[in-house]
């Protein structure tokens, strides 16, 4: 794997980018940011990941503690987190910034984005992704490969998006709420908008063609209620 790789010792030299999750997703990040795939330019950061759980290097870049990220020299602490679900986002969200931590957004330079469209504070947008006018992503949102979501679209704060998702035009989209791969949601109107709830889950491939409510999980075509999601929600 070529990879951009910071092996030095030291970290105080460069403002220093923890990519919180060792893991699949997290290993997808760091693959777009050291190929100046991003926003980021790989030279401008020291990049960790931080990983609470393992300590030891993955033969990419060093894993750091939380704690252990702290502790380095340098005066800047940014942070992605590449953690796919959305409660455990707000919780490190919260941990993170406390400590002085900057949430800093990783968007794909292949990403299109079709008239004026806002996305948030540590949100991560992959390849292939096509934005439409008018859509205002929130914080800590992450918006995976080969989505599309439509004009006037508003999606709330730590919402995950699985690969190839569709979302069409005039939908608001939650805090919290996981849509699964393939999933789609039709199209609301400008007078009323389709709404998915918070702390919501659309199943892998689920087509959902009518409001959803908070707390919910929906399943297949079209997408019915199959039970009440018993993760804590936000509202």
């Amino acid at each position: 794997m070529n990879e951009f790789v910071s092996k030095s010792t030291s970290m105080s030299d460069k403002r220093i980018l923890g990519i919180y999750g060792a893991g699949g997703f997290g290993k997808e990040v760091l693959s777009l940011i050291a190929r100046a795939e991003t926003n980021l330019d790989p030279c401008d950061y020291d990049v960790c990941f931080i990983d609470d759980q393992s300590i030891s290097d993955v033969g990419v870049v060093r894993v750091l503690s939380r704690e252990e990220f702290f502790r380095t020299n340098s005066k800047f602490h940014g942070f992605v987190l590449a953690i796919s679900d959305p409660h455990q986002r707000m919780i490190l969200s919260h941990e993170m910034e406390i400590r002085g931590g900057v949430p800093l957004p990783i968007v794909a330079r292949s990403a299109v984005w079709i008239g004026r469209s806002e996305y948030g504070r540590g949100s991560i947008i992959f390849p292939g992704s096509v934005i439409s006018n008018e859509t205002v992503i929130g914080d800590f949102t992450i918006i995976n490969a080969q989505c599309y979501v439509g004009h006037d679209v508003k999606i709330g704060d730590y919402v995950t998006i699985s690969p190839g998702a569709t979302i069409c035009g005039n939908v608001i989209v939650s805090n919290q709420s996981f849509i699964g791969a393939g999933a789609s949601i039709l199209p609301g109107s400008a007078s009323k908008k389709l709404s998915i709830g918070s702390n919501t889950v659309i199943g892998l491939g689920a087509t959902v063609i009518s409001d959803v409510q908070n707390n919910t999980v929906v399943v297949g075509n079209p997408a019915r209620r199959i039970r009440e999601n018993s993760n804590p929600g936000n509202e």
